[in-house]
């Protein structure tokens, strides 16, 4: 469980996150042992109740939207401790050409970019390999995490698990009657849909395709990978191809799932060959060299392969513009400290990205990710302009967004957008998310007035984050008021942890930096 706390933080502060806390949990890191032994306590009395989903509707470039959902800190502990030990468990009975959620021999999860590179790497050498007569077939399944049977679910995870000891027993009550079935009630199908949006979720949902794995891999003639939902084949030809897409149709069907037939391909291999191979891999390839020299010299020769990349993606004929876009906008990241303020190109990729926002809400997270790293005055009132226009009609993209600004320095901010703030705070009917954010940046925008209002909010709160995003945004009160207000919302158990985390803090912070890296960010797209 220990172990789990810590893995939970640095999930959250690495930006893995679908659905991010307001301050990366970090304060309740002085309570660690207390939430540790409230969750234990509540296990062995066997009255633990998990508390509901931070839910939130993530859209895809297409206007489709997917349910976003995590847990709660506490919830989020034992679900990541539940999930680690059953997926350690067991790895090694999972099909070998299955990549996503594998443990290493010392019980950790490898890392997501390697996984995906290894899962390509293995299927573009078994097509290398095979005849040329060879049929390619590329599918992925239709709304994956959402039509999990947990019934089904159950009976495939004790399979794996296999001594039926007590032990296992309970690790299987609580992980299925504890959590997954009581966050299934809603807003998901009972009985259906696991949470998506954190490593936990991703192990868990891996076991669910097991018996499909294994039923697939036995076809003679044919090679298969898998990665999460993603799964190829290399058959020995046209009919093989063919024969094993249906066995898989009915196969995925009998647990309830579909393939997605948008997404499905089946290719000969010199098609696969000519289509299927991202065209500027040469290009990431060769700056990544660059890169990792680590001089000057270097460093600005990558930068008009990034324009090219970046120009390619913009485009109207780019398949792939998720994944170049994020490849574009890590590495000016990693460059930040050699490019110019005053930089041509970063003006332009800042100008272009926030006109994206509209036809590209799924790339809000990457394009928020950059302007935190370049702020300016001009870059704001874009964010602003779109935040207030009809446009903005996702709370994931507006949260997003919102966070950005709490980046930017109070030169940038004026009090018309201070005002925006407080519409936003004050609006019932925003996202939870959305109005904490605004709180936040009320607490570092705003004069002493709007700050004193944040208290008159937080007696009819009924949110802890809502609660938490308050507590945070009024230290920088006047000292006695400060004082008069953390003194009455002390005595509030669910936010003490906030208080002592303000009081611990050297000077004024209303956000917590990712600790990420660009290449801990897989570089990913759907064919």
């Amino acid at each position: 469980m220990d172990t789990a706390f810590t893995r939970v933080l640095k999930e959250e502060r690495r930006g893995r996150i679908l659905v991010p806390d307001i301050l990366c949990f970090s304060d309740y890191v002085n309570d660690k042992q207390k939430i540790l032994d409230t969750i234990i306590t509540a296990l062995k009395s066997n009255s633990y109740t998990p508390k509901g989903l931070m839910a939130i509707d993530v859209p895809n470039d297409n206007y489709w939207i997917r349910p976003g959902a995590v847990p709660l800190f506490q919830d989020s502990i034992l679900y990541n401790a539940l999930a680690y030990y059953i997926g350690e468990k067991v790895n090694s009975k999972l099909c070998p050409t299955v990549f996503s959620s594998r443990f290493s021999s010392h019980g950790d999860l490898y890392p997501a970019i390697r996984q995906w590179r290894n899962f390509e790497g293995a299927f573009w050498n078994s097509v290398q390999a095979s005849n040329d007569s060879s049929y390619i077939v590329i599918t992925d399944i239709t709304s994956y995490f959402t039509n999990i049977n947990l019934a089904t679910l159950k009976i495939n995870v004790s399979t794996l698990l296999g001594n039926p000891t007590r032990a296992n027993q309970k690790i299987l009550d609580v992980l299925f009657d504890k959590l997954l079935l009581t966050w299934a009630a809603a807003p998901m199908h009972p009985g259906f849909g696991i949470p998506q949006g954190a490593d936990a979720s991703s192990i868990i949902s891996n076991l669910f395709l097991h018996h499909v794995d294994d039923r697939i891999s036995r076809i003679r003639g044919l090679k298969f990978f898998r990665y999460a939902d993603d799964m190829r084949f290399v058959a020995k030809d046209k009919i093989t191809a063919k024969v094993s897409l249906g066995s898989l149709i009915k196969v995925l069907r009998s647990i309830g799932l579909d393939i997605n037939k948008s997404k499905t391909k089946v290719l000969s291999k010199q098609e696969a060959i000519r289509i299927l191979p991202d065209p500027l891999s040469a290009d990431f390839d060769k700056i990544e060299k660059l890169i990792k020299k680590k001089n000057l010299s270097s460093f600005k020769e990558s930068i008009p392969l990034l324009e090219q990349i970046f120009d390619y993606s913009v485009g109207d004929k780019d398949p792939l513009y998720q994944r170049h876009i994020s490849f574009v906008i890590n590495r000016l990241i990693l460059l930040r400290k050699y490019l110019s303020k005053n930089n041509k190109f970063i003006d332009r990729v800042s100008r272009v990205l926030l006109s994206k926002l509209e036809p590209w809400p799924g790339c809000t997270s990457d394009i928020a990710r950059f302007i935190r790293y370049f702020p300016n005055a001009d870059r704001k009132r874009l964010i602003i302009g779109f935040l207030k226009s009809k446009d903005n009609i996702y709370n994931w993209q507006a949260m997003y967004l919102l966070d950005a600004l709490l980046r930017f320095n109070s030169r940038c901010i004026t009090e018309d957008d201070i005002d925006y703030f407080e519409e936003v705070t004050h609006d019932d009917r925003a996202h939870t998310l959305c109005r904490s954010k605004a709180i936040l940046l009320i607490g570092k925008f705003g004069n002493q007035h709007r700050r004193h209002d944040l208290i008159s909010i937080y007696d009819s709160a009924t949110d802890t984050i809502i609660k938490r995003a308050i507590i945070v945004g009024c230290q920088q009160l006047a000292t006695a008021e400060k004082e008069r207000f953390y003194s009455i919302v002390k005595k509030d158990v669910t936010t003490q942890c906030t208080i002592k985390y303000v009081g611990s803090l050297a000077k004024p912070r209303y956000f917590e930096e990712e600790e990420w890296a660009p290449y801990d960010i897989p570089d990913t797209g759907t064919y």
